[in-house]
Formats: structure tokens, sequence, C-alpha cells
């Protein structure tokens, strides 16, 4: 096969394939996810290049294969882990953009911004971070809700944590977001009139 010859037309080619695998991901909130977060990069940065789209869709890619997932509990503490999950995604991510024939530049640059997506260290980490939460917030908080409702204490902390990486104005967005889901969308069907009460209470415990 020939090997496509600009990053644009390699990423088309790299990107049908990891449609399919956040797709078939054990999670099933993986592509929406990550299509989220791309379309919050380029609401945070209009002018956003090629490798923050990738590291956009890319940021989670180890949560989809359980033979790809790092484990927690080989981990002190949550910060630890957050770096070893996004390194681990950086690194798999390595692996498809080596393999679609990329230019050295962007795969540094798209393995910097991977590895750095959970604890921002310049500008445009903390965009992906930023726009991680956003789309956590704005699509996801159900869902893991209803996966975790039986371990109430493990989704309040996931809310604060996530919450707490953004500044007061990003956080009022936020208030205002997690008041307007779309429950009649299918991948929400599971949720019960119970399950969203108990939801809003649990956001307005750790929010408000």
């Amino acid at each position: 096969m020939k090997t496509p010859e600009t990053n644009e037309v390699r990423w088309d080619a790299m990107h049908a394939e990891i449609i399919e695998i956040l797709k078939e991901s054990r999670l099933p909130q993986s592509l929406g996810h990550a299509q989220g977060t791309v379309s919050w990069v380029k609401q945070l940065k209009p002018n956003a290049d090629l490798s923050m789209e990738i590291a956009a869709m890319c940021h989670d890619l180890d949560r989809c294969k359980k033979e790809w997932m790092v484990n927690k509990k080989g981990y002190p503490d949550m910060r630890s882990f957050k770096v070893a999950h996004a390194q681990k995604s950086a690194g798999l991510t390595r692996g498809y953009l080596e393999h679609y024939g990329f230019d050295a530049g962007v795969i540094d640059r798209v393995v910097h911004l991977i590895s750095n997506h959970e604890y921002g260290v310049d500008e445009d980490t903390n965009i992906l971070m930023k726009a991680e939460v956003f789309s956590f917030f704005e699509y996801n908080l159900p869902l893991y809700f209803y996966e975790k409702k039986n371990e109430g204490d493990r989704v309040r902390r996931k809310i604060s944590e996530m919450y707490s990486k953004l500044p007061p104005g990003d956080q009022m967005t936020i208030k205002i977001m997690v008041g307007m889901y779309n429950r009649s969308l299918p991948i929400y069907e599971h949720l019960t009139g119970g399950d969203w009460k108990e939801l809003s209470e649990l956001i307005n415990e750790c929010l408000y």
C-alpha cells in the first residue's frame, strides 16, 4: 500500500480506523466523548492544528480495550494513575501515527499533547484538558453515573476532580451545561426518572 503523501490524507485514513476502535470500545461513551472533545478544542481554539484534533480524538485510547488499560491498583494516588493513563494513550497513538507514516514533528506534538492532557503544562495542553472536561460534563456524566451509581463516593470524586480543573468562569459554564441534558438520546435510554433525579441531587451536592 502506498503511504499517503500528506498528514491530512494520513489522518483521513487513520481517523477511519480510530472511529472503529472507539465504536467497539468497552465503554459505550468512548466515541461520543472523543468527538465532543474534538468539537470543544475547535471552539476553544478555532485555529487549532491537525495535531490538536488528533490528540483530542485519541486522548483516551487506552480505555477502549481491556488489554490496553492501565491498572489503577498499580499506582499510589489518582494523579500518578492519571499520568500513566495519559502516557499509555500517547504511546498507543504514537504506534498508529508511525504506522500511517506521519511526520516526526506531528508525532512528537501529538504525543506531548496526549501525555499532558490530564494536567496541562502549556497553552495547548490546557485547552485539551479543558475540552475533555467540557465533553465529560456535556455528554459522559449521565453514563458514568449510571455505570457507577452503586459507588456514590466514586461518582462524587469524579465530578469534583473534573470540575476542579476549571477556572471559575468555566465552572459556571458547567453548571449551565448539566441542567440541559437531552434525556431522549438513545445512549441515555437506560436511565430512569429516578436515576436523573439522583444524578441531579448529586450534581447539586458537588457543584454548589
